[in-house]
């Protein structure tokens, strides 16, 4: 007689796979792409809330890899960005994720040799960080509108204007200006990245991220832009705190994505007008967080060189 029934196999719950290391939006690829849709976010050394996917890491996810889960439970993910303290010792040896931090810190490093050996004489005044004034809360609590895009008209090699509004309102121009190209196998961020200014308080004073990934729907297959704008600044009256604003795309329950960035590139890559929306707010202890309100920031930014294509 041959019994018949279910083989291990089909009863058996999928594996987890491992996303510790990576960045949230590839974990969530990831997980996705193994039949796993429900998954939580949590900040691993805080209360925040992960506002922009692409800045943040995963350090530790329940179950662990390679445990079995119903894929309609969901995947905790407790995550960390690179510049909190600890993280290094947080992240595995083998992620890409510390391995983009390293590679960072190098080209920060030698930029600063660069600089430093063709002074002549005395090294000149750092940039100065950008400083904007708070104008205070809008009436209303929702956000606005998506700013125009300036012209896309490049500006001096190596420069950069930006022009924030809204609960925080200045402009501020940078002279020191980095981009550079990720391509398939360097890192898992594909795509081109821009920025500009002193760092303040351990953030870039501008960053641009233009994430070269496929499409979906009727446009599968081919390669789009998916920004995220982000900047960080100081308060007119509070100097030693550091606000930040960040700007992307927000999926929507019922798969619409709302962007809340966008961008305008020149043909060779070496000029970015952009504009974003995005809640100016601290994480600082000190911070008045009274003082969280919606921002708009736009601006242009060109490369000293155009950074070179990042491949299919």
């Amino acid at each position: 007689m041959v019994a018949s029934g279910c083989s291990a196999s089909e009863t058996e719950p999928p594996s987890v796979p491992d996303v510790t290391g990576l960045w949230l939006d590839d974990a969530h690829d990831t997980l996705d792409a193994a039949g796993f849709e429900e998954f939580e976010d949590r900040d691993a050394l805080g209360e925040r809330v992960p506002w922009v996917d692409s800045n943040w890491a995963v350090v530790r996810q329940e179950p662990a890899a390679d445990r079995s889960l119903r894929q309609s439970d969901s995947v905790i993910l407790y995550v960390g960005k690179p510049e909190d303290a600890g993280m290094r010792e947080l992240l595995p040896a083998s992620s890409p994720v510390l391995a983009e931090i390293d590679e960072r810190d190098q080209r920060d490093q030698s930029n600063a040799s660069t600089a430093q050996s063709t002074s002549a004489t005395a090294a000149p005044a750092p940039p100065e960080e950008p400083t904007f004034r708070y104008s205070g809360k809008p009436d209303d609590a929702g956000p606005p509108a998506l700013p125009p895009v300036p012209d896309l008209v490049p500006r001096l090699p190596g420069t950069a204007r930006v022009e924030v509004s809204g609960a925080w309102s200045g402009t501020w121009e940078s002279t020191s200006v980095n981009c550079a190209a990720y391509r398939p196998g360097e890192s898992t961020f594909r795509g081109w990245e821009y920025v500009a200014g002193p760092s303040v308080g351990g953030k870039s004073a501008l960053g641009i991220k233009l994430h070269s990934k496929y499409a979906d729907g009727a446009d599968e297959g081919r390669l789009r832009f998916d920004p995220d704008v982000s900047a960080a600044f100081r308060d007119e009256d509070s100097r030693t705190i550091v606000w930040e604003a960040n700007g992307s795309g927000v999926d929507q329950p019922g798969g619409d994505y709302v962007p809340q960035a966008v961008v305008e590139v020149s043909p060779d890559r070496s000029t970015v007008s952009f504009g974003a929306v995005g809640v100016a707010h601290s994480s600082s202890f000190f911070a008045d967080y009274n003082q969280v309100g919606w921002v708009t920031i736009t601006g242009t930014l060109t490369c000293a060189e155009a950074p070179p294509e990042v491949g299919e």
